[in-house]
């Protein structure tokens, strides 16, 4: 398969106790990528249980030009899997060196994670485009929620776009809850391109 789009996923949950819906999550963007017209031409990949050295060499490895992160973070960063069972933070000024790292690869980045806005303005120094969350993310809305940004990024919308569309699709099923996807990006004349000529099969 030509694969011309590739999401990478990075999944980490290493607090105790109720468990994110990381696997629901994953199927609804599978779905989205299998009902739009890149179905022959996008490819996920999950790094499940995240650890802080796996983020820079995945990305190296894969070479995604959209990056994904689910799971836990505070307004200090993102909480991934340490040693022993025990959870480590990676702060936002460390990713967003990652960030910078491989900034000629990754146009995209999605936060799905609690209090993910916290310093946007740092991520987006590093990157194209960015979606995180202002707040607490509630768990329903974050598993359907990126079914649905997906669903329209693939249809060729602009990742602003696609969020307000998203956010619309939660209103007609009445999920609200505290959940609030914020759009920011690097400079304002940023144009999202989807397709290349051989991007539909």
């Amino acid at each position: 398969m030509d694969v011309s789009l590739k999401i990478l996923m990075f999944a980490s949950d290493p607090a105790e106790g109720k468990k994110l819906n990381i696997p629901g999550e994953v199927k609804a963007i599978e779905s989205a990528i299998n009902e739009s017209p890149l179905r022959g031409s996008a490819e996920l990949k999950v790094v499940w249980n995240t650890g802080y050295e796996d983020i820079l060499f995945e990305i190296c490895r894969y070479h995604p030009r959209i990056v994904h992160f689910s799971g836990r973070s505070t307004n200090r960063g993102l909480i991934l899997h340490g040693g022993n069972s025990k959870s480590r933070l990676l702060d936002f000024g460390r990713f967003a060196k990652i960030l910078n790292a491989v900034k000629e690869e990754v146009e995209l980045l999605f936060l799905n994670s609690c209090f993910s806005s916290a310093r946007s303005k740092t991520i987006v120094n590093e990157i194209e485009h960015l979606i995180s969350l202002k707040g607490y993310a509630d768990d329903k809305a974050a598993v359907m929620f990126p079914g649905f940004f997906y669903r329209y990024l693939f249809c060729g919308y602009s990742p602003w776009k696609s969020m307000e569309l998203a956010k619309t699709e939660l209103l007609l099923r009445k999920i609200k809850a505290g959940y609030e996807p914020e759009y920011a990006a690097k400079c304002r004349d940023n144009i999202w391109q989807l397709y290349n000529e051989n991007s539909i099969k």
